[in-house]
């Protein structure tokens, strides 16, 4: 059974006593237990109330949702960079007038907020203080909603009212086996990914890696140097990762994907360089919640998975058009956080927006419906253009997008990335131009890309999801 709050998971922490690890600084559980004992006061200030955190550090973000989860009502991780009238929105939405914050910042009293507070100081305290009596018997807890923005890329991002129980439906609570394990956090800790790495390692009994924000070369050197065995990303950026030098140094024993379409290609790629790891990619959603996990290293999921859910979580696909529906185990939001917009429908599942195909005994992911490509009134996923234009040696990632097009609507336009140390005779033209007729050997004329770039980089949101715009 979930124990009620965070404070309450670190007093049941005995194994591996170093907890969290941000550069040279490494935080322990009684150092944090402590500090939350001095600053209980402040804690309780927020009895009942709807706080919003934001403009700080991992480190910042971390101590906040410790020290305020179990007190608050409500609390709202606010992702960096949402504009004014986002903030604006969601204070209005969720009834938020309190803001805890690192530092002072005047853009979010406009947005609506009528106090803001600084986080206590962590003072310093000896590594493996004994712990205060006070942070041991602590007052009764309340099931505090953690208000999570959706990740959407057009128009306001939606708030899901979850908890702690339904964030950690499938966190593993085991100490003798998460004491060896020491994972790497490279989503951002206000999105549903980064607070599901952040979760399995408190719970786990894990020590969390925290690289600094410089650039994927630094933070793989700062993985590296700490013995970073568990990582979670999306593919895009585990594509990144594997053109790095030195990557296979990292003694991996768990590498996890999510977030995007998990194609062979990345799945075969990974178990090559990885060949002592369990390879997994994670279907997730804010939503919905930690869905299943497929570790039998093929793109997709076993068909079979329709008449037995993985894990007690129901799927269906809609026979209307493909739309992937899942109906979660036990308790699930069945609301955003405006109670006028339903997540569930009248029988419990919830549309997914993600279109799928029965191929075998294989079901496999299309792509967003929402991201199809209307090529003169044929649909095309990006996903399928792109898979094709991996399969060349040279092609390290690529990313498909719509082109307006006066004739058709639209066109496929294509942005590669090649391998480092590409031959001299592949020019960036010469490329453009294989990867054309590679398509055309293998892809119906209309989905053949018209425009074909070739990039140093994919643009990536802050979650490490592709940017197509």
């Amino acid at each position: 059974m979930q124990t009620p709050d965070l404070l309450s998971w670190l007093r049941d922490r005995v194994a591996n006593p170093a907890l969290w690890r941000f550069g040279d600084e490494t935080l322990n559980v009684d150092d944090v237990l402590a500090w939350a004992d001095s600053a209980k006061a402040w804690r309780d200030a927020f009895e009942g109330k709807v706080v919003a955190i934001a403009g700080g550090s991992n480190r910042f973000f971390m101590l906040a949702m410790v020290l305020l989860d179990g007190a608050a009502d409500a609390i709202l991780p606010l992702p960096d960079g949402l504009p004014e009238y986002a903030i604006n929105e969601f204070a209005r939405k969720a009834g938020i007038r309190d803001l805890v914050c690192e530092v002072k910042n005047g853009r979010f009293l406009s947005a609506g907020f009528s106090s803001t507070h600084l986080l206590p100081d962590l003072l310093p305290i000896p590594n493996h203080a004994e712990r205060p009596a006070s942070a041991t018997n602590s007052s009764a807890t309340r099931a505090t909603r953690w208000l999570i923005p959706t990740s959407g890329t057009t128009g306001t991002p939606k708030l899901v009212p979850h908890t702690l129980q339904t964030l950690t439906r499938t966190t593993k609570r085991d100490f003798s086996r998460g004491a060896a394990l020491r994972w790497g956090l490279l989503y951002d800790m206000t999105r549903f990914a980064g607070l599901q790495v952040f979760l399995q390692a408190l719970a786990g009994g894990s020590l969390l890696l925290i690289p600094p924000a410089n650039t994927l070369s630094e933070q793989v050197s700062f993985l590296i140097c700490n013995g970073c065995n568990a990582l979670s990303a999306t593919p895009t950026m585990w594509r990144k990762f594997l053109m790095i030098p030195g990557m296979e140094k990292l003694p991996f024993s768990h590498v996890t994907l999510g977030g995007e379409i998990a194609d062979n290609h990345i799945l075969t790629s990974l178990r090559a360089k990885f060949p002592d790891a369990t390879v997994r990619h994670i279907y997730a959603s804010t939503e919905a919640g930690v869905g299943f996990a497929v570790s039998d290293g093929k793109a997709g999921f076993p068909s079979s998975f329709l008449k037995e859910p993985p894990s007690g979580l129901s799927l269906m696909v809609r026979e209307l058009d493909g739309m992937l529906l899942i109906q979660p185990a036990g308790e699930n939001p069945s609301h955003y956080i405006d109670e006028s917009i339903r997540i569930q429908d009248e029988n419990g599942w919830i549309d997914t927006g993600d279109l799928v195909s029965l191929v075998g005994d294989r079901v496999q992911f299309l792509g967003r419906a929402s991201g199809a490509i209307n090529v003169g009134g044929a649909k095309v996923h990006p996903g399928e253009i792109e898979a094709c234009l991996r399969a060349l040696p040279w092609v390290a990632d690529a990313m498909v997008r719509a082109k307006r097009n006066p004739f058709c609507g639209n066109v496929v336009e294509a942005i590669i990335i090649t391998t480092p140390g590409r031959p001299m005779n592949l020019t960036d033209d010469v490329c453009a131009g294989l990867a054309r007729d590679h398509c055309r050997g293998s892809l119906e004329p209309f989905k053949v890309p018209a425009i074909v770039h070739v990039w140093d980089s994919l643009p990536t949101t802050s979650t490490g999801k592709l940017i197509r715009e």
